[in-house]
């Protein structure tokens, strides 16, 4: 069986597709593609998490695409596991916000693997974006963060903590929207995991004893040290990500798990500016209060990081002043036609005066010969 990469249809050859000419593939093992997914066939690979892997969905009738998380076969049995990914559906749902992927159906899989059905994305990940370009443009990192913040705020406000803010669930837009990603392993107020239950009752949604949840790049030290944390755990996520994708490396590197945990309870960050000379310095405080130890240290919201944030974009795309040293300023300015004008008739009056004086001189000298008898001298021949 051979599936069509661009519209799901699967035939028994590798011919090109009957309905847009393209080549079909062969799946392999895959046993997802050219199947059903809701109302959707899974046409081609987009991507692989650890948790799932991402199909172009494409509706058969009408020819619109999806993107749809399918879990993996090897977890789909896992009670904890399928209750998480069943929780990022609820997240998604809940918060309805345009800078976070939208959800738009769940269902299982024909071997009964659950299914998120989400909008598809075009363009790359804040991770994509830093690994092609390196330390990204002041104004795009500034902005992009500020988006991101946005997000969060609207996540937050619903009682949701992402758990996982990391540059690869940062997603760019090819028009330039950012989209903040995968709330799989997300913690959950019970009132929004159940509707009902204490606003400050959470659910975890990862329930081994003793997992540390997250990526240890970009965990806070709180989560590090097995405390209780919160939103402010975001912030710092959000701070560890304005520090690399700005300076082009992350605050914290070791080569061993637990050193490069430790450094993120007990050591300092390297000054942003050292790292990044054109960085405003208001930028690096931000940087540096998102990455304090003490969570009553760092913004106290997503918002208040993101206002923080805007007001340094302002004053990035404000015109910069031109420096002191660059020396006096001089205006050319062309005349006016008026002068212009006047200048003109005062050369045609003293075109007219030199030539008055000239015929009167020759008139006098005419008159001066003509009184004395004078008459001019004949030629003479040149002498033999």
């Amino acid at each position: 069986m051979f599936v069509c990469p661009e519209c799901g249809a699967s035939a028994e050859g590798a011919g090109p597709c009957e309905r847009d000419g393209t080549a079909r593939a062969d799946p392999g093992t895959d046993g997802v593609l050219g199947t059903s997914l809701g109302s959707f066939r899974a046409a081609r690979r987009l991507g692989r998490g650890g948790m799932g892997t991402v199909y172009l969905g494409v509706h058969p009738r009408i020819g619109s695409r999806v993107a749809v998380k399918v879990l993996h076969a090897e977890v789909a049995g896992v009670p904890d596991a399928v209750a998480r990914f069943h929780a990022e559906a609820r997240a998604l749902a809940a918060i309805r916000h345009d800078g976070i992927v939208n959800a738009f159906d769940v269902g299982e899989s024909a071997d009964g693997r659950p299914f998120i059905v989400m909008e598809l994305l075009a363009g790359d990940t804040l991770g994509e974006l830093a690994l092609q370009r390196g330390p990204l443009p002041l104004e795009l990192a500034v902005r992009t963060l500020a988006d991101v913040c946005d997000a969060l705020e609207a996540a937050h406000a619903r009682g949701i903590w992402h758990r996982d803010v990391k540059p690869h669930n940062v997603f760019v837009t090819t028009s330039g929207r950012t989209k903040l990603l995968d709330f799989g392993i997300a913690k959950l107020r019970r009132e929004t995991a159940a509707g009902r239950g204490s606003p400050d009752d959470l659910v975890p949604i990862t329930t081994v004893t003793g997992l540390l949840v997250g990526t240890p790049g970009y965990v806070a030290p709180e989560q590090v040290a097995g405390e209780t944390a919160d939103h402010r755990a975001d912030l710092y996520a959000l701070g560890v990500v304005a520090f690399e994708v700005l300076a082009g490396r992350r605050p914290f590197e070791a080569v061993g798990l637990f050193e490069l945990l430790q450094q993120h309870v007990h050591a300092a960050p390297p000054p942003l500016r050292s790292l990044r000379p054109d960085a405003p310095a208001a930028l690096e405080a931000l940087v540096a209060r998102a990455l304090a130890k003490r969570p009553a240290d760092r913004p106290p919201s997503a918002a208040a990081f993101g206002a923080a944030l805007r007001a340094i974009q302002a004053e990035l795309g404000a015109p910069r002043p031109a420096p002191e040293d660059a020396g006096p300023v001089i205006v050319v300015r062309a005349p006016a036609r008026a002068t212009v004008r006047a200048a003109r008739r005062r050369w045609r009056v003293v075109a007219v005066l030199l030539t008055t004086s000239v015929l009167l001189g020759l008139g006098v000298g005419l008159a001066v010969l003509a009184a004395t008898g004078a008459e001019p001298e004949p030629a003479r021949a040149a002498p033999p």
